[in-house]
């Protein structure tokens, strides 16, 4: 190679450094925490990988599965265990794994995409939306895979499943009544069903307040939604957010001080990133951004272990029936 083509050669590379360089998400705040951690996938250029923020250590780190396309990341009660989706198999299936990505483990094994695990309470079972029969329908397993349960039978979409803190509930979103989405609750104890949303437009990603007395959850049409918090029982949803674009995928944290969700990116060129609202000062901080796109955030209260630890169990943050 001449000394011309050598030095073009160089140009070349150094000007695809800057790309290299901000493939992985950025972290830009953690100070909205001392303590917790929050999981999520971030999809850029036909990968999909989890990365774990420890507000208490004021880091991000890659969680090391191994797998090159993983998503919808979801936090064991004692914060020990991940539960995620991965197509490693060939089909996306559910695995789940320490929270340093050692002792992953195959949950399901059918034909068709399990996805949105969410653990219950007592960290026993795990709900997730499946598509291995007709449509879409919500699932229950146990930690380990075993005795799957389906507690909807429809052709219709059904997905986002959350367990109330109390064990007693799962919420999820469902289009079995129109083209768009309705929150449903089901009541675990004589699985009756009810709808908690009512009007147009679509309401998904439903989640819990801490002590389940409220349900959070985005609602709009086409590209732009917010986020609204419905008090249990009631029949009127307060908006919380009103930013151009979609706000999407919101958890509850810090005993519903904080709430993280997924929204448009900070600027061009960059994907949907992490945000979070302090409700205490009802202020907004971007927390991670990056060129691809940050989705399905979720939050535990408990620091990592260090690595030669075992996975004792810890005791879980108490849910105090009123």
């Amino acid at each position: 190679m001449y000394l011309p083509e050598k030095i073009a050669a160089l140009v070349a590379t150094i000007c695809l450094l800057p790309s290299l360089i901000v493939a992985e998400p950025i972290m830009k705040d953690a100070t909205i925490s001392d303590h917790g951690r929050v999981i999520f996938d971030y999809n850029y250029q036909g990968t999909s990988e989890l990365y774990i923020i420890d507000f208490g250590l004021k880091r991000m780190e890659k969680l090391p599965t191994g797998f090159k396309r993983s998503g919808y990341p979801s936090w064991s009660p004692d914060g020990t265990t991940i539960a995620f989706s991965s197509d490693n198999s060939g089909d996306i299936e559910l695995y789940s794994a320490s929270s340093d990505g050692t002792g992953i483990q195959r949950l399901t094994f059918s034909n068709g995409r399990d996805i949105s695990p969410d653990w219950s309470p007592d960290g026993r079972k795990i709900v997730f939306a499946s598509e291995r029969d007709k449509g879409r329908n919500i699932y229950v397993v146990n930690a380990d895979g075993s005795k799957p349960v389906a507690i909807t039978d429809s052709k219709r979409k059904n997905s986002s499943p959350q367990w109330s803190p109390r064990a007693d509930a799962i919420i999820y979103a469902t289009d079995s009544y129109w083209p768009g989405l309705d929150i449903m609750l089901h009541t675990v104890s004589d699985d009756s069903k009810r709808i908690l949303s009512h009007g147009f437009g679509s309401y998904s990603d439903p989640t819990w307040s801490y002590l389940a007395t409220h349900i959070i959850f985005s609602f709009g049409t086409g590209k732009e939604k917010d986020l609204y918090m419905l008090e249990k029982g009631g029949t009127k949803p307060v908006r919380i957010t009103g930013e151009i674009g979609s706000e999407q995928q919101p958890v509850f944290a810090d005993k519903d001080r904080l709430i993280f969700y997924i929204g448009e990116g900070p600027e061009e060129g960059t994907g949907t990133a992490l945000y979070c609202l302090d409700r205490s000062g009802d202020t907004i901080v971007l927390i991670a951004t990056g060129p691809g796109n940050i989705r399905h955030p979720d939050w535990s209260p408990f620091p990592a272990l260090p690595r030669s630890t075992n996975a004792a169990i810890r005791g879980v943050e108490d849910i105090k029936k009123k």
